[in-house]
């Protein structure tokens, strides 16, 4: 299949090297750099993020984002409901056994 189309950044090529095979390997190192340039432009929108937007944008505003999220979360690690308990039996240990009542000391102790 010589002269085989590709489509990178939804504009046709043409490649016409030899053969399927040189035609995949270029489709393929395309498509891997195409990626990774993406990956990183990403990356480095999302690092330009002011405390607020991060806040905004991690917060899930669907029932079903939320649905989703705990039955992959339920998933890989099992019962959200159990985490949340080892979570919190975890952060009372650390501070001799004290209860946390509010999220601000759960904050403080996340911090230390």
């Amino acid at each position: 299949m010589r002269g085989a189309r590709l489509a990178l950044g939804g504009q046709a090529c043409r490649y016409s090297g030899p053969g399927l095979g040189s035609t995949l390997t270029l489709a393929l190192t395309l498509t891997l750099a195409l990626a990774l340039t993406l990956t990183l432009f990403l990356v480095q929108y999302v690092e330009r993020f002011d405390q607020e937007t991060m806040t905004a944008m991690a917060r899930i505003v669907s029932v079903e984002g939320v649905s989703l999220v705990e039955r992959h979360t339920g998933a890989l690690f099992g019962s959200i409901e159990h985490l949340n308990r080892e979570f919190q039996q975890a952060m009372e240990a650390g501070d001799g056994g004290a209860p946390i009542e509010t999220p601000q000391q759960l904050s403080e102790r996340i911090q230390v």
